[in-house]
């Protein structure tokens, strides 16, 4: 099957997904207040992190083995960890959330983000598995389901007058449809792929061979979560809670599309990397990849500064005022990270976990040094971004470049 082939059923979904997404966010700020948001910012800050390591990376080695009954022993393997990190995830938060918030209703909150860790898991279990078995057509419709039902929800709730709770338990019922609906369309292939006999030791024997997957990738996870949160934080002490507000929706507005071509090209980007490196036809494949991406972000950054001032005004109204200017602070960042998180996908390609962890690191410590740098230098809030999108986009850049020079090593 051909890329086009594969990553047109993945975007169309995933686009429309996105579009809906961005449709209903001037709709649902208008109905849950910056008090419930604030709240719904702690759920989703901690199921960022809670999320990184539901199933410690496993699910990234679904694609690896030739064998479609060792790939469903290795999804079978990320089920028991999500179902077991979900628990501990209750159990930490309904301790610590007394001592670091205000939130009022402390078990219900524990209890959906435990189920939100679980079904985002299972959902993400069953996303690679699709991936792997060819079935690209359904991911698309899984993220629309997603999307529809978790937003359909949260305005429902609230007239039936959950207004507290609504945004999360919307999160919880979109992705517990979107994994039955996986479920469905891979049940039949799931008992084809049973390894029967005697499972638990196939499960243990792929758990240690795919180790280095947790021992790297989960740690590195932990650090992709920080960062996005003390962003947040350094903004919000520095320039105020309207500041980090304007900086949480210009974010969600660009990644949201971002997330479209990245996440659909990443999965496409890595199983063909596993078919073609070390052969003849891995230049081709990364000059292909890299016009593709490089074309798409080039788009987006024009788009945004064309249309950034219009249409934020319309959309948004008078309060939103300014908005445009965090949007175009922030796009070149977010462009530079959609041309270079598929192809770090080379790290897991070719097993080099641990140079992965260390570049990875450097660039989320870096990010995380020049926001406090910027926040603490400048007095303007928009300033202290573009130096932080600055300093960020130039260490992406040596990442991309230096996964472009391992692809095309000869050696695998």
């Amino acid at each position: 099957m051909g890329l086009r082939a594969r990553l047109l059923p993945l975007l169309g979904g995933n686009v429309f997904a996105q579009l809906l997404q961005i449709a209903a966010i001037p709709l649902l700020t208008r109905f849950y207040g910056p008090e419930r948001y604030g709240e719904y910012g702690l759920f989703a800050a901690s199921l960022l992190f809670s999320s990184m390591v539901a199933t410690l990376r496993y699910e990234l080695a679904i694609q690896l083995p030739k064998s479609d009954s060792l790939a469903s022993c290795i999804a079978a393997l990320c089920l028991a960890i999500a179902s077991m990190l979900s628990l501990v995830v209750f159990g930490l938060a309904f301790v610590l959330l007394p001592r670091i918030s205000n939130i009022v209703d402390v078990g219900q909150f524990s209890i959906l983000l435990a189920a939100s860790t679980l079904f985002l898991g299972v959902h993400n279990i069953l996303n690679a598995l699709s991936l792997r078995f060819g079935q690209y057509r359904i991911n698309g419709l899984v993220k629309i389901v997603q999307v529809g039902v978790g937003s359909g929800s949260a305005l429902l709730l609230y007239w039936e007058g959950n207004n507290r709770f609504g945004l999360m338990y919307g999160n919880v019922l979109g992705y517990l449809m979107a994994s039955l609906l996986l479920l469905l369309r891979l049940r039949k292939r799931l008992l084809f792929t049973s390894v029967g006999g005697d499972t638990l030791r196939a499960i243990r024997v792929v758990a240690k061979r795919y180790s280095s997957f947790a021992i790297f990738n989960a740690p590195q996870a932990l650090l992709d979560g920080m960062r996005p949160m003390l962003v947040v934080s350094f903004i919000q002490n520095t320039y105020g809670g309207s500041a980090a507000g304007f900086y949480h929706i210009a974010n969600q507005l660009l990644q949201t599309p971002a997330s479209v071509v990245t996440q659909a090209f990443s999965q496409v980007h890595f199983r063909y990397l596993v078919e073609s490196i070390g052969t003849s036809g891995i230049r081709p494949l990364m000059r292909r990849h890299l016009l593709l991406l490089s074309s798409v972000a080039f788009v987006g950054v024009l788009a945004t500064f064309l249309t950034a001032a219009p249409l934020t005004t319309l959309l948004f109204g008078s309060k939103w005022i300014g908005l445009d200017q965090t949007l175009t602070a922030l796009i070149v960042l977010v462009a530079v990270n959609l041309i270079v998180a598929p192809l770090v996908f080379v790290f897991h390609a070719k097993r080099k976990h641990r140079e992965f962890f260390a570049w990875g690191s450097i660039y989320n410590l870096m990010a995380i040094a020049s926001i406090w740098f910027g926040c603490s230098y400048f007095s303007e809030v928009n300033n202290a971004l573009r130096f932080y999108a600055f300093v960020s986009s130039s260490i992406l850049l040596a990442i991309g470049v230096h996964s472009v020079k391992l692809s095309l090593e000869q050696k695998y």
